[in-house]
This record gives structure tokens, C-alpha cells and sequence, in this order.
């Protein structure tokens, strides 16, 4: 039961960081510091 908390919590983290890249890129946030943006 631990494991399969951890595991959705880490696909849910996962998928945070993911939306949070796709609206970086999209507003051009990390171009404006000249800084490279890299999202896995």
C-alpha cells in the first residue's frame, strides 16, 4: 500500500513538473533570463 502511494505520488510529481515545462517553453519565461530550458 506505501509503494503504490508512492509510486502515484511520484507519477503525479512527475506530470506537475511536466505541465509547469510546457508552460515555460510556451511563454517563452527562460528566453527572457537567457537561460536554457530542459524538460525531460
Amino acid at each position: 500500500l506505501i509503494t503504490s502511494t508512492s509510486d502515484h505520488q511520484q507519477k503525479r510529481t512527475i506530470q506537475v513538473v511536466n505541465h509547469l515545462c510546457s508552460i515555460i517553453n510556451r511563454g517563452d519565461i527562460e528566453k527572457e533570463k537567457g537561460e536554457e530550458t530542459t524538460c525531460e
